[in-house]
């Protein structure tokens, strides 16, 4: 009997023993993992400014690609409305409530920053074709990090000005604070041939 007990008490210890080993195994890969993570931030962190910010462009594809849907919509949007996009989103800047904000992640939903961007985006998404305006998808209310994007109806200005600029449509990045270098941008095709300013 002594022999039996005697058994099974070392082969409890020999699975104690397995566990915390598997533990001890698992707690330094994570480890290693985090060290990797770190070394390659601070390795991200020596680059040139304009390589920083092309690495943080090709990490964050995602949220470029968003843009660039966002933009395609929006020009639709123009075309099918035979209208400049602050006619379509009622008013010539959206941006304007975000300005001077430093950090965009952490707006509350009645932010006007935020309800500005939704109030924008919704009268965008009306205008598509389609009987009924689609719901915005998750992805089209906020960038990855939490913090809304933003809208420059800049072609507006066309009207009066010689030259004309487009709009523009960004995210602040990573690091949600507005003409930073991580910033994503990217311009809506103008649509202003089809208005003849008065001579």
């Amino acid at each position: 009997m002594d022999g039996v007990a005697h058994w099974l008490e070392r082969r409890k210890r020999r699975s104690l023993a397995r566990v915390r080993l598997a533990a001890l195994g698992a707690a330094a890969l994570l480890l290693l993992g985090a060290g990797w993570i770190a070394w390659r931030q601070a390795g991200l962190l020596r680059l040139p400014q304009a390589v920083q910010t092309e690495v943080y462009a090709q990490e964050n594809l995602g949220t470029v690609l968003t843009l660039k849907r966002l933009s395609l919509i929006a020009h639709l949007a123009k075309v099918r409305r035979n209208a400049l996009l602050a006619t379509i989103t009622g008013s010539s800047s959206s941006e304007a409530a975000c300005a001077g904000l430093k950090d965009l992640r952490g707006l509350p939903q009645s932010s006007p920053c935020r309800v500005g961007w939704e109030k924008a985006l919704m009268g965008i998404l009306s205008s598509v074709p389609g009987d009924v305006p689609p719901t915005p998808e998750e992805e089209f209310l906020h960038d990855r990090w939490g913090a809304p994007y933003i809208l420059n109806e800049a072609e507006e200005t066309c009207v009066t000005n010689d030259w004309c600029p487009e709009d523009v449509l960004r995210s602040a990045g990573p690091d949600g604070t507005v003409n930073t270098p991580d910033d994503l941008i990217v311009t809506i095709p103008r649509h202003l041939y089809l208005y003849k300013a008065p001579k």
